[in-house]
């Protein structure tokens, strides 16, 4: 029964007697929901953005912090459960795209052990110890008893086990009071020996049949343990010598099985860009007695990749022979031609081979002269197919015109250098804003990492520099890892999780690790390639772990030197490495997860999604929680019995769960687990992050609405404040979680063509600076700018090259760079860097 209910149903005041029979019939009425509960069926549920939930479903009118055991309520609720019996998954129903029935018919086993009934336990978990052949293992825990906290060490047994799942119970017996520790952990977590033993342990010994044995290889196969399951039937092959041709039909439908599995993690390198190592694997791989759909797959991977190198040196040399044709370039041309063919030798690659696309149309049309031919084809490799040109007189300051742009956005480049940059730029066609827009767009990362002895062993190491204080006024430096997914490219774009490190002594490397899993020293030596089996690696995402803590600093501040280290982290490692910037996650664990709620709500326009472990809401997020975001995605993961995390989401779920117009959020309760960091939740993530893409301006229509209470928070997207009024920045150490503050509002609407109203504009008491932050995305160059106010704006805004490069060199953005801003100077607009 929820709470929400018995507290009702039990208060000491007088009821009036119709009151107290219409509660009687909603008791009622829920005891008749709970027991139908029990016979309903699993089903299968479909969100917008393509993610899928299998499990028992229910709604519930509200999420309640204190209700353990969530029953299931009929009625107009939205917020929506999926129990899929190892979690409970949260989400909103204005988020579910269809429902259909389950088709999932899982084995179970009981395994006889004495669990505890009595109360519930509940406390911070200190460890956990491995489990025994019995399935036992001793669980440690801090419980509050009163004012006083004591270390309890219970038993636990493993009472069901399931494909996906195990329950685990605290067991009778130990130093009473006792206290009952309920919970799912994944199959995956348990090794399989445990797990065998268990299974072996309760056939009877009288009753023993060939069946209970295949049961056991059934199981290990419903778990996709296929390697397992092929051991079992070994076994009883050898016990049973009368079943061959049973065990026979059942080795040829495993090795189906297998075959798709690794058909399946093929097809994931491949899509992630690891070619030679989907190849290898297809290569690897015991094709005997596969299904022909099966095999026909494995011929297609081979046949593909033998495409792909056949076009890459089919393509290279087209060019090569196009060259050859052309007799009457003069000097500057041939330069061009010559450092176009260089790079085409040693950098043309799959992932940039479609920027050729253009050239290859007309190649074959004799009408098109060889001179047009060969600009398309090198326009195209600098700017991509798509801004391909036919005049080589502007090619040919292409290659000068991107020198000087990397050489402008080079960290040492000195102003006066810059200056003169921007002179020469002028000179050349290839220097407008629109050119080097596509030229940057194309390039190779502005400061790429040094990877000539990158093997994945350890570690590519950066440092964030910070301002020191008056007592201590060296610069801080912060510490930042990052591991590349195999086979990387710097002409591919990757998705980039940014990781943020729990607090206290854990190593840096542990948050990392986390993500990109174990080096693979075989692998790597045997393909020449630097591999780590992990998560991210398999799925292609480039992973930064930053340290934003102060020493041993074990609470997240909320202050904007930290924000300040994690942003600009993100700025270093998009110069570094070649990022996929509409696809960036903000991550943590532990107050690491705290961190990565309060940066990523208060700076959205910079993130994909953010993926909380174990983390709190607090501070800040309290009251930013109702800020239009444009959506930023949340997935946010916690131990049912972390009451601590749970009762900090409390506002944050009622308000996103049951809105349309706010954040997506998906919230995960692991059942019946304390604070932990859910390792085993880590493919689900990449499941979510995989229909996830950073919300950007594109036309009219796209707005934001953010209070802040902050300094550090005072820019979305193309609107900017120059800090906020000091009566409205509440700093960290004065912030009381239950105070009201007067929060100032920035707000930004497109709302029609070359149209925009800003909040606070020169009607509000706004002193300081504000700019307003233009791209061809969503502005028409060609036509004037309307500002809406009170008195309403209009003025001509020309794209510039110093604000281009100056916004990259600031942001490291060259996926969606501003061409031009336009200032509020004594209540009125003028153009930034006018030129």
């Amino acid at each position: 029964m929820q709470r929400f209910w018995t507290t009702s149903l039990f208060r000491s005041t007088p009821i009036p007697r119709m009151r107290l029979f219409t509660l009687m019939v909603l008791f009622v009425f829920l005891l008749a929901s709970k027991a139908s509960a029990q016979n309903r069926s699993e089903q299968v549920l479909s969100m917008a953005n393509g993610i899928q939930f299998e499990g028992l479903l229910a709604e519930i009118p509200q999420y309640n912090e204190s209700a353990f055991g969530l029953n299931p309520y009929v009625g107009g609720n939205q917020i929506v459960v999926i129990d899929d019996g190892l979690r409970q998954v949260f989400i909103s129903h204005y988020n579910i795209g269809k429902v259909a029935d389950s088709l999932r018919n899982e084995i179970k086993f009981d395994i006889p052990q004495r669990p505890f009934s009595g109360d519930q336990g509940f406390g911070i978990l200190q460890f956990a110890g491995p489990f025994n052949e019995f399935g036992h293992r001793e669980f440690a825990v801090v419980e509050r008893s009163g004012s006083r906290r004591k270390n309890k060490t219970y038993v636990q047994g493993i009472t069901q086990i399931t494909p996906r799942y195990c329950k685990v119970q605290t067991l009778m017996g130990g130093t009473p009071p006792n206290r009952r520790w309920d919970m799912s952990l994944s199959t995956t977590t348990i090794p399989k020996h445990i797990l065998r033993s268990l299974l072996l342990n309760r056939i009877g010994s009288e009753d023993i049949t060939v069946n209970d044995y295949f049961d056991i290889a059934d199981f290990f196969r419903q778990a996709r343990d296929f390697e397992q399951a092929r051991n079992e039937y070994i076994e009883i092959g050898r016990n049973f010598p009368d079943q061959k041709e049973r065990i026979r039909e059942n080795r040829i439908e495993l090795d189906q099985l297998i075959g798709r599995q690794v058909l399946g993690e093929i097809e994931t390198r491949i899509k992630a860009g690891q070619t030679r190592l989907g190849s290898a694997f297809a290569e690897a791989k015991n094709k005997q007695d596969l299904a022909p759909d099966i095999l026909a797959r494995f011929q297609k991977i081979q046949e593909d990749e033998a495409a792909r190198q056949s076009n890459l040196k089919h393509t290279r040399q087209k060019v090569i022979d196009l060259v050859k044709k052309i007799r009457d370039l003069n000097n500057d041309q041939m330069d061009v031609v010559n450092r176009f063919l260089g790079e085409l030798e040693t950098e043309l690659s799959y992932d940039n081979l479609s920027r050729l696309d253009a050239y290859l149309l007309t190649a074959e049309d004799a009408g098109t002269p060889d001179k047009q031919n060969l600009a398309k084809a090198i326009s195209g490799w600098l700017l991509g197919s798509n801004n391909a040109t036919a005049n080589l007189a502007v090619v040919e300051s292409m290659f000068p015109a991107r020198d000087l742009a990397l050489e402008y956005l080079q960290t040492e480049t000195s102003d006066l250098r810059r200056q003169q940059i921007l002179a020469e730029l002028k000179e050349l066609e290839a220097g407008s804003p629109k050119y080097l827009d596509a030229l940057l767009k194309n390039a190779k990362p502005v400061e790429a990492a040094d990877l000539d002895n990158y093997d994945a062993s350890e570690p590519i190491e950066f440092f964030v520099e910070m301002p020191g204080t008056v007592k201590k006024p060296d610069p801080w430096r912060f510490r930042c890892i990052a591991h590349l997914p195999p086979e990387y490219n710097p002409y591919r774009k990757y998705p980039m999780i940014i990781t943020l490190a729990d607090g206290g002594r854990t190593p840096l490397e542990n948050f990392l690790n986390v993500w990109v899993g174990s080096h693979n020293k075989n692998l790597s030596s045997k393909l020449n390639l630097a591999v780590r089996n992990g998560s991210a690696m398999r799925h292609g995402y480039i992973v930064v772990a930053v340290d934003w803590r102060a020493g041993f600093q074990v609470n997240y501040n909320y202050s904007p030197r930290e924000h300040r280290t994690v942003t600009d982290a993100l700025y270093q490692a998009l110069r570094k490495f070649s990022v996929d910037q509409d696809r960036v996650f903000l991550a943590g664990h532990g107050t690491g997860a705290d961190a990565a709620y309060d940066i990523g709500m208060a700076h959205p326009e910079h993130f994909a999604g953010v993926v909380g472990y174990s983390g709190q809401m607090g501070k800040y997020t309290d009251h930013y929680i109702t800020n239009k975001h444009v959506n930023l995605p949340m997935y946010c993961v916690l131990g049912e019995k972390d009451f601590a995390g749970r009762k900090s989401f409390k506002l944050i779920a009622n308000r996103w769960l049951k809105s349309k117009f706010l954040n997506e959020l998906t919230l995960i309760h692991y059942k019946g687990r304390p604070k932990e960091y859910f390792p085993e939740d880590l493919p689900a993530a990449f499941d979510w992050m995989k229909g996830q893409s950073r919300r950007w301006p594109g036309g009219p229509g796209f707005e934001f609405e953010c209070r802040v209470l902050r300094d550090c928070d005072s820019y979305f997207w193309f609107f900017e404040l120059d800090g906020i009024p000091a009566q409205n920045n509440v700093e960290p150490v004065m912030f009381t979680r239950t105070k009201k503050y007067t929060e100032i509002t920035i707000a930004g609407k497109i709302s029609a063509q070359n149209t925009f109203r800003l909040r606070p504009t020169n009607t509000t008491n706004i002193k300081n600076k504000s700019t307003l932050w233009l791209s061809p995305e969503y502005f028409d160059f060609s036509k004037r700018l309307v500002v809406l106010g009170r008195s309403p704006q209009k003025l001509d805004v020309t794209p510039s090259s110093k604000t281009l490069l100056d916004d990259v060199l600031r942001r490291g953005d060259t996926l969606h760079p501003y061409w031009a801003g336009v200032e509020l100077v004594s209540g009125d607009w003028v153009p930034v860097d006018a030129e």
